[in-house]
């Protein structure tokens, strides 16, 4: 190209003809150099052009014929492209040179029925759009893969088929690093990992500040993702993000790991108005809510585990977490938790409000609350299967070699204005271990205080509400309970110290009697201890003794009986609860079986205990 020197008046305006073009030079254009000719204002030159005004202007369009007037031949956006925006018109495959798209400056890349086949897209560059794409990938690690540190990339309308390469622990639809002000917007993603790795993810997030998710439909096939990473995973330091509107669809490729739908890591992130689908084969989780000031809001779940255990949101580590108007529907073959934070070690404060939780496996539960600040207020729980709890309670840190729990002070934990169902059918081995024993309640409660007040529980089990050992003072009062075959405060269980008062339905009461005249009776659960023992086979009258009581209080002047070799012998407890039998039936030598039983009077509940009688010569 020709490049011209002229000095021209400051208040004159120049013409210049060229064979393409009429250029005219105002006023102040004083000089433009060179160092070839140099032309005065009278003078015309015909000014020789090349294709790199083709590359001028803010926009472009790009097909298969000016596709590498804009970028090498390994697919980098050449340096010299000035253009706000090229315009991507056709389809375009991969060379045995060109396997990316590389993008190293700020533009915005625009699909105008424009296929991009085994083509990937690398930004490293803040200000970037990437918009309106088919974008088909097999066999790869990456579809398009974000670099930072950059700012204010948008990945918008596009439409991403994703085959990861097999056996690769990294393939990802979409990844980006470390880039703030990010925006996935209106994307559909279809999303097939491969092999039995746990790296496949249909998005993936690290050190993303300020990222909006929002309007995306992700349909996603993985094998895996692994314990705590989700196939759709926002990692440490992806801080104040939200993810919303989406609709995702998760499969499990049948393999014996988890399968986690969508974890985040981050602080202030925002899950809202979402429709999550996971269905899985092992370990399945909806939701991982790791981070802290999170806020999970009016999303549809539902969770599936055709093997074993289905999780609607799993709440761990030390965080403040808000779970608030979300539907979950859990199905699992054997364990299935709506809401569990039962692994926090007591670090994690959480809110659980308005949810509507639907639940059927052989075990539910269907809120877990495993830390030590924790509400549970206004939500809806139904649980089906053969055990069934809508509430379960544990505050510990550990676990003894018999899994026996060791508590932590419980700051604060109210269960109020929830309405449970507890339908379970009480069938099958209970020997199964849980955190939560396999009963069928409406609230259980292992150790720690916790107020009950204002549920309406109803449930097919023994009790509505039990208490294993309560540690600190808690409290049920003003729920509507209703129990198997036990109303109001009669179906409430205590070992511990706990008020229960003011629970309704209350037992009829005569017309004649009035209303304040009988205390309502709390059912305390009874012990009996016996050990066995041994009698020589000549002392006629053998006198054996147990002793009854309800937690550490003896229970005094009851009838207990004791059923050896066909007899029934019948005894009274003193003082101590301590009663004596006297045998007479057992004369020859042997080994027999004793069976003694209390039948359970005013507010003492049932019990027995079997014990073996030894006679000898």
């Amino acid at each position: 190209m020709l490049s011209l020197s002229a000095t021209f008046a400051a208040d004159e305006d120049i013409t210049l003809n060229t064979a393409d073009n009429e250029i005219t030079i105002y006023e102040d254009v004083l000089s433009v150099e060179d160092d070839v000719d140099t032309l005065n204002a009278e003078e015309e030159q015909v000014l020789e052009t090349d294709d790199s005004s083709d590359v001028v202007g803010e926009s472009a369009t790009v097909t298969n014929d000016t596709f590498f007037n804009y970028f090498e031949n390994d697919g980098t956006l050449k340096s010299d492209v000035t253009n706000d925006e090229l315009i991507f018109e056709g389809e375009f495959s991969n060379t045995s040179d060109l396997h990316y798209l590389t993008i190293l400056k700020p533009i915005k890349l625009t699909g105008k029925n424009a296929v991009l086949n085994n083509i990937s897209i690398i930004v490293d560059s803040s200000n970037v759009t990437i918009d309106s794409f088919i974008i088909n990938i097999n066999d790869a690690t990456n579809g398009i893969h974000i670099g930072g540190p950059s700012e204010n990339v948008t990945i918008s309308g596009n439409k991403i088929n994703f085959i990861g390469i097999e056996k690769d622990n990294d393939a990802c639809a979409i990844y980006v690093d470390s880039v703030d002000n990010l925006n996935i917007i209106a994307n559909v993603v279809t999303f097939t990992g491969r092999g039995n790795e746990t790296g496949n993810k249909a998005l993936n997030l690290v050190d993303c500040v300020g990222a909006i998710i929002d309007g995306n439909k992700f349909d996603i096939t993985s094998p895996s993702s692994g314990y705590m990473v989700g196939v759709i995973d926002f990692n440490y330091g992806s801080n104040n993000l939200q993810f919303t509107n989406n609709d995702v669809t998760i499969v499990g490729i049948p393999v014996d790991m988890s399968l986690n739908g969508i974890c985040f890591n981050g602080n202030n992130v925002t899950v809202k108005d979402n429709n999550i689908t996971v269905s899985g084969n092992m370990y399945t989780y909806g939701i991982g809510a790791y981070g802290s000031e999170s806020k999970v809001i009016n999303n549809k779940v539902t969770v599936s585990s055709d093997i074993y255990y289905a999780c609607g949101i799993d709440l761990e580590g030390s965080s403040w977490t808000i779970v608030d108007k979300n539907d979950f529907i859990i199905s699992a073959s054997t364990s299935a938790y709506g809401i569990y934070s039962g692994m926090t070690s007591g670090g994690l404060t959480g809110n659980y409000t308005n949810n509507k939780i639907d639940a059927n496996s052989y075990f539910v539960v269907g809120i877990e609350l495993g830390s030590t600040d924790e509400n549970a207020i206004g939500n809806t729980i139904t649980v089906k299967g053969n055990y069934t709890v809508g509430i379960g309670a544990l505050a510990c840190s550990a676990y003894d070699e018999n899994w026996n729990p060791t508590p932590v002070p419980v700051k604060n934990r109210l269960v109020q204005n929830n309405i449970i169902s507890s339908i379970g059918s009480n069938i099958g081995n209970s020997t199964l271990y849980e955190s939560i024993p396999l009963v069928t309640t409406g609230i259980y409660s292992i150790v720690g205080n916790i107020t009950i007040k204002d549920n309406k529980i109803s449930t097919n089990g023994e009790y509505a509400v039990i208490f294993k050992n309560s540690t600190a003072p808690s409290t049920v009062i003003n729920n509507d309970l209703v129990a198997k075959s036990l109303k109001g405060d009669e179906s409430v269980l205590v070992v511990g110290d706990v008020k229960v008062s003011d629970n309704t339905p209350v037992k009829e009461t005569p017309v004649s009697q009035p209303t304040n005249s009988a205390p309502k009776v709390v059912k305390k659960a009874t012990k009996i201890t016996a050990k066995k023992k041994t009698f020589k086979a000549k002392v006629k009258v053998k006198k054996y003794t147990i002793t009854l009581k309800a937690g550490k209080n003896p229970v005094k002047k009851v009838k207990v009986t004791l059923k050896v070799k066909g007899k029934t012998y019948k005894a009274t407890t003193n003082a101590k609860g301590k009663a004596t039998f006297k045998i007479k039936n057992l004369k020859k030598k042997g080994k027999y079986t004793a069976t003694i039983k209390f039948a359970g009077k005013g507010n003492y509940l049932k019990s027995s205990k079997k014990v073996k009688i030894t006679v000898k010569k």
